[in-house]
């Protein structure tokens, strides 16, 4: 039997391409927010008071409120991130795998403004499907 075509280049040089629009993004992003902040310190400080700020409301929820009230905060924050990002991802007609990953990275990576759940849904429907 001889090999007609071999999908391991493509796949690689997909995988490949989805890294690099992880960084390019992640800097874009960083580059966006210093022209608009013009400093460095503004820009690193939104960074970490993104994920800083959403998760102590979830703290305070919890210590003004209690554990009853945070866990239904935080299935809500689940919710409206995961639900949205993995009907997107079916609508897209994407691998079952690939909208289990948009419904599981959606709320991690809302925290952050440099990844995003498109770029880890890319990454995986280009491992599964390439």
């Amino acid at each position: 039997m001889r090999q007609v075509y071999d999908e391991t280049d493509y796949i690689n040089s997909s995988i490949a391409l989805v890294m690099q629009n992880i960084y390019f993004g992640g800097v874009l992003a960083i580059v966006i927010l210093l022209v608009f902040l013009r400093s460095w310190r503004p820009t690193v400080v939104i960074g970490f008071a993104i994920p800083a700020v959403i998760l102590g409301a979830l703290a305070w929820t919890w210590a003004v409120r209690g554990a009853d009230a945070a866990s239904e905060g935080a299935l809500f924050w689940v919710a409206v991130n995961s639900i949205p990002a993995a009907i997107g991802a079916a609508l897209a007609l994407a691998h079952p795998l690939t909208i289990l990953a948009a419904f599981l990275s959606a709320p991690f990576t809302s925290l952050t403004p440099v990844v995003g759940t498109g770029y880890v849904t890319a990454f995986v429907q280009a491992w599964v499907r390439p």
